[in-house]
């Protein structure tokens, strides 16, 4: 009895392909430094304000 799916080459090339794209991307924003600047580009400012203590 067998049980697997045989799915076409191309696709699984495909994905494969896609995947080993997309880390290449990444490597290369990490190590050019990229990917810092990437990350102040995304995060919002942070607002800090002081509160004062309620005394009941």
């Amino acid at each position: 009895m067998n049980l697997t799916v045989s799915r076409p080459a191309n696709r699984n090339w495909a994905g494969l392909s896609v995947v080993a794209l997309l880390h290449l991307v990444l490597i290369h924003a990490l190590l050019s430094g990229r990917a810092s600047k990437m990350v102040y580009v995304l995060k919002p400012p942070i607002d800090a304000k002081l509160i004062e203590e309620i005394k009941s």
